[in-house]
């Protein structure tokens, strides 16, 4: 019984690895993983450019009962970037994981540096628990309205050799239009964002292993509210909850 556990529980993991397959906080719709800007994610690059605000989501897959609720914020200090963000994951009565990680970087001019570390308690109900140490490094180089970002990642645990990796590309066409791909060496994520005065709309597809979703964003002031709703490669569907402050002086929250 307890090898069965495990097992469904590393499948839970695997489902994970890709944003747009299961109700984590890894669902980065609009931007990708490797937005030169944005909250954190599990998955996102630490080297950005601050742009501070909180935020708070939720995603649920009905059909296998997972669901995970997160939080997360970012600050500045002179030219450094601080974030930080957390989630509590679980499947049905078979597994439960809670994720943190704080992010760290600079940017001098069209070069931005991050690096950041990751804590994940993991546990089956009962039966065991234990932990993962995960560190991220990233690099982003800016010009204008485009950005390429490379980002490695990895548990401490695993092989140097082992390291696995991000690669993105963002174009931002004014205020009304955003597009990024990005490629982890197995697939490609593809997204697009159109930009109105109270409202985005945002769509997101990868290939191999089709998944698509979608993400409709409102904005007053400061503060913004979404929903986004997936369906994944393995035909299981998703949806989520997201809302986000942006602090307009850049202070130390």
């Amino acid at each position: 019984m307890k090898l069965l556990l495990l097992f469904f529980a590393g499948l839970f993991l695997a489902d994970s690895v890709h944003a747009m397959d299961a109700p984590a906080g890894l669902a980065q719709v609009r931007g990708g993983d490797m937005n030169p800007s944005g909250l954190p994610g599990f998955y996102s690059t630490p080297a950005r450019v601050a742009d501070p605000g909180f935020g708070m989501n939720f995603y649920r897959m009905p059909s296998t009962d997972q669901m995970t609720a997160g939080l997360s914020g970012e600050f500045e200090v002179f030219r450094f970037r601080g974030a930080f963000s957390g989630s509590y994951e679980s499947m049905d009565s078979v597994f439960r994981q809670i994720n943190s990680g704080w992010d760290v970087s600079a940017r001098v001019d069209w070069l931005v540096l991050g690096a950041g570390y990751g804590l994940s308690i993991n546990w089956i109900p009962e039966e065991e628990i234990w932990t993962n140490h995960r560190y991220k490094i990233g690099v982003t180089f800016v010009h204008e309205n485009l950005s390429f970002s490379a980002m490695g990642w990895n548990y401490t645990s695993e092989p140097l050799n082992e390291l696995l990796y991000l690669l993105g590309l963002y174009v931002k066409g004014g205020r009304s239009f955003e597009a990024y791909a990005q490629w982890d060496g197995v697939s490609a994520v593809i997204g697009t964002t159109l930009g109105f005065k109270y409202m985005s709309f945002s769509t997101a597809y990868r290939m191999p292993g089709f998944s698509v979703a979608v993400k409709l964003d409102f904005h007053l002031g400061q503060w913004s509210g979404a929903g986004i709703v997936g369906n994944s490669g393995h035909s299981l569907e998703w949806f989520g909850f997201e809302v986000e402050r942006k602090i307009k002086k850049k202070t130390i929250l």
